[in-house]
């Protein structure tokens, strides 16, 4: 639980990049309020979030995985497509909550960030993940969430695009297919 929790909260004085193989030993299912806030406030880290950063992590999602990673990192420019590769399975509680709040990601959200993820709706999953990116630009990927199916769960997408300014062209029809 809590594995890497907190690891860098708040340590703007961390300049460049994050480096790739950062996390390269790390392998296995997911754990319970992994990588929650790692690199929250961390606004002098720069360039693009590397591909594989989490690429040994792999399984089911875990309840409040990836809340708040990378919020409040002004200075990061993108997200890669396959990030998120290796999760896959059904929604759990808090997943992905404020992941790139407050950040300073630029371009285009990729296709199938969150491809993995299916099932019932979960509490809280994706609240705010993309909360205030207001650099963000392009459309919304059609099916971001498609693998989502079922009755709905209390505060699910709730503010997930709130304040993202720099988004265009229509909302997908099936967003949430």
């Amino acid at each position: 639980q809590e594995m890497f929790d907190a690891t860098f909260y708040n340590c703007a004085g961390l300049t460049g990049g994050i480096p790739s193989g950062l996390f390269a030993k790390v392998s296995g299912a997911p754990a319970e309020s992994m990588f929650g806030n790692t690199f929250s406030g961390c606004s002098g880290l720069t360039g693009a979030i590397p591909e594989g950063l989490f690429a040994g992590v792999k399984g089911t999602p875990a309840k409040s995985m990836f809340y708040k990673t990378f919020g409040d990192c002004t200075g990061l420019t993108s997200v890669p497509a396959g990030l998120f590769a290796g999760i896959d399975g059904t929604p759990a509680d808090g997943m992905f909550k404020w992941t790139f709040r407050n950040s300073g990601l630029k371009g285009s959200i990729p296709a199938g960030l969150f491809a993995g993820v299916k099932g019932a709706p979960a509490f809280e999953m994706f609240d705010g993940t993309f909360y205030n990116c207001s650099k963000l630009t392009g459309s919304i990927p059609s099916a971001l969430f498609a693998g989502i199916d079922g009755a709905p769960a209390e505060n699910m997408f709730r503010v997930t695009f709130y304040g993202c300014s720099g988004l265009s062209g229509q909302i997908p029809e099936n967003l949430f297919a």
